[in-house]
């Protein structure tokens, strides 16, 4: 009974109806602040006046034998808006916030994190194939994870760097969080990822990153600023002495073809005159194209 009122209490702002789709949660409005409205297996969203919406799951942790459960709200992730989705601590459809919520459940339940160890790890949005990893992870520096005992690949310094960038939220887009992985895993993994980053030289880095730099420009410069961070990385922990990576000026870049709009002859322009005064523009545009008319005119 006790339990029962509790519970009663801590969802007292809910307007006790169920929302089950992504539709029904974009169309509805919370009656006050902090409102929240259910959406099943003890997931609500949670909304305010301003607009501003919320996941909030309700997470029951045992306690000793013979007590009650202790509830704890947790906020997981704001409702999708747009095409952005599948973070957790971030933007997420209705399927990918059940999801992230049974993956929690299941993990304090196993015992593998703690209520604390969930809201450090949804305070850095990451994409949800990661949330197990970033869960049993701590963030830390980076050279509390560097064992000094051995120089490190490339390999490793780039994913140490990298979870370093997520940690710091640097990319929020989902697309963007993956384009760095994807850029390395399919450039310049096989090229030196698997080489002690001692042993790396200015040569197999121009070599490796100059033909994307023409094949695929933009993802050759972004690949050169990824490499060269993870290099100063590098440098500054001591690991290496300088930087291999060359400054961005000494590759080949393509020219861009530059396309000009076309051109009208000078004895047609009666002809759009004509067209322009017998169309259905409004007469700020007519105005507009006589005047460019007369003004080409006077250039024959």
């Amino acid at each position: 009974m006790r339990r029962s009122v509790l519970f009663c209490q801590a969802v007292k702002k809910g307007t006790g109806m169920k929302l089950l789709t992504d539709v029904q949660i974009k169309k509805w409005k919370p009656k006050s602040r902090g409102d929240r409205a259910s959406c099943g297996q003890s997931l609500y969203v949670q909304g305010w006046p301003n607009g501003n919406r919320a996941w909030v799951y309700r997470l029951m942790i045992p306690t000793s034998a013979g007590q009650q459960h202790k509830t704890v709200w947790l906020t997981i992730g704001q409702p999708a808006a747009d095409a952005e989705h599948g973070i957790a601590g971030g933007a997420l459809r209705l399927a990918e916030a059940r999801e992230l919520a049974m993956r929690i459940s299941a993990a304090v339940k196993r015992g593998e994190a703690s209520a604390d160890q969930v809201k450090r790890a949804l305070a850095h949005p990451a994409p949800l194939d990661y949330f197990e990893e970033r869960l049993s992870k701590p963030v830390i520096g980076p050279a509390a994870e560097i064992d000094y005992g051995k120089i490190p690949t490339f390999d490793e310094m780039f994913r140490k760097w990298y979870k370093m960038q997520i940690a710091a939220n640097r990319w929020t887009h989902k697309a963007s969080i993956q384009r760095p992985l994807g850029a390395y895993e399919n450039h310049a993994a096989k090229a030196f990822g698997y080489l002690p980053i001692n042993q790396i030289t200015r040569r197999m880095v121009f070599g490796t990153l100059q033909g994307l730099f023409l094949e695929h420009y933009k993802t050759g410069k972004d690949l050169h600023c990824y490499c060269n961070e993870v290099f100063e990385l590098a440098v500054d922990l001591e690991i290496i002495d300088s930087n291999p990576c060359p400054h961005k000026k000494k590759f080949t870049k393509p020219k861009r073809k530059v396309a000009h709009h076309g051109t009208i002859a000078a004895s047609e322009l009666p002809n759009l005159y004509q067209h322009v005064m017998n169309g259905k523009s409004d007469a700020t545009f007519k105005a507009a194209m006589i005047a460019l008319v007369g003004l080409e005119a006077c250039f024959v």
